[in-house]
């Protein structure tokens, strides 16, 4: 069982998002390698994580040099940093071609770098140095179009990293109890998901304790605990899972291969999807040009708080969103 990125944003995604809004509201928008975006029909213009021959901005930007095809055709053979480079291209050639009111860009480098070698690390200073030079050219990009004074730029992110020395298979801790053929577990770094087949609560809880006995896992939950992470139980979401493990520091779920239940990495790596209670998971928000007090620190917010800010600069409304516009942190509009 995998986490499938392919299916349709609308599986994946089951609120409206900033860029339905804005789509709804008849702004212009576009995506590079945004996630859980795949046949998203509210997006305007799009270069995908795994751009086609076909698709209209990679043609665009074949016919302007931008790109070659060859390059497009084996675009999963760049490493991580071309493909940044390239996902730069083409959010800079859809500003300068389609001038759209919203833009999301998604960069990988320091993602795949912080995963190999781990967070604080050499490699990982050296990504970040990188992808500030991304940005840069994005900015410059604006200023060459005479947008500056009206264009707001977000740097953000979904998690931060923590340090791994073990890897945990937790499929290896259902084989060892026979129940292979009736559970199986999805590893996500600081989480993994257990699934059962039939849902059937006497195997959970069999599984539960054993899980909760096994070194390294901080905790094994049931459904009646969800809430508490504020993730739906089964009954609400068909694609949740009917265990939810919980990896202690120093520790990550990974699919070993091996057979062996607990695996010591033969170096540094790092990993994420620990509880966004830990401060090693806080991530990076920072707000500048049309619309942001200039030189305005804020307090820690909730990543819930970001798309309704954004939606407050384009002048849209997120009924169903949780979080709240900062609004501290953005001018007063215009009289």
């Amino acid at each position: 069982m995998k986490i499938d990125p392919w299916v349709a944003k609308d599986q994946m995604v089951r609120v409206p998002t900033l860029y339905d809004a804005a789509h709804e509201a008849g702004l212009k928008t576009a995506q590079v390698d945004w996630v859980a975006i795949h046949q998203a029909h509210t997006i305007d213009f799009a270069f995908p994580e795994d751009p086609s021959a076909g698709g209209i901005i990679e043609r665009e930007m074949v016919g302007a040099n931008i790109v070659t095809a060859d390059v497009i055709a084996h675009f999963g053979d760049q490493n991580i940093f071309r493909r940044d480079q390239i996902w730069t291209d083409a959010a800079i050639h859809i500003l300068r071609a389609h001038h759209p009111n919203l833009l999301l860009l998604h960069l990988l480098s320091l993602d795949t770098t912080h995963h190999t070698y781990g967070p604080g690390s050499l490699a990982g200073e050296g990504a970040m140095a990188f992808l500030d030079s991304c940005v840069g050219r994005l900015v410059n990009a604006v200023k060459d179009l005479g947008m500056e004074n009206k264009t707001t730029i977000f740097v953000v992110s979904d998690h931060g990293f923590k340090a791994v020395k073990t890897q945990i298979d937790a499929n290896a801790v259902i084989a060892g109890v026979g129940l292979e053929k009736s559970a199986w577990a999805m590893p996500e770094g600081g989480y993994a998901l257990v699934y059962i087949r039939n849902h059937d609560r006497s195997i959970a809880e069999q599984l539960r304790a054993r899980f909760a006995e096994t070194s390294g896992i901080q905790s094994a939950l049931a459904p009646e605990s969800y809430a508490s992470l504020r993730l739906p139980t089964p009954a609400q979401n068909d694609q949740m899972s009917d265990l939810y493990l919980a990896a202690a520091p120093g520790y990550a779920f990974a699919n070993s291969r091996g057979g062996a239940v607990s695996t010591t990495v033969p170096s540094a790596q790092g990993a994420h999807g620990y509880p966004n209670s830990d401060p090693e998971l806080d991530a990076i928000f920072i707000a500048s040009g049309a619309g942001v007090r200039r030189g305005h620190t804020i307090e820690q917010i909730p990543n819930l708080d970001v798309a309704p800010t954004a939606a407050a600069l384009l002048g849209i409304k997120l009924p169903e969103a949780q979080g709240r516009a900062i609004t501290e942190a953005l001018t007063p509009p215009p009289r």
